[in-house]
């Protein structure tokens, strides 16, 4: 499956199909503060229960710190 995830292509498992699915797969370095799917915020609630499909763009969103 085809999505656009932080404004890059990636072809992903067909097993990938939520939101706690592609975090593990995508393995972020830094924590994710909230994710966007096609614009909106999904609450971290719906992780496990909102479903990725073709061509989602999905963000990760991520807090840095700075000083």
């Amino acid at each position: 499956m085809k999505i656009s995830l932080n404004k890059e292509i990636f072809v992903i498992p067909f097993d990938v199909v939520n939101i706690e699915d592609l975090i593990k797969l995508a393995a972020p370095r830094h924590p994710i503060a909230a994710v966007k799917v096609n614009g909106v915020f999904i609450k971290r609630e719906e992780y496990g229960t909102f479903f990725i499909k073709e061509n989602d763009t999905v963000i990760f969103v991520h807090m840095l710190g700075g000083g």
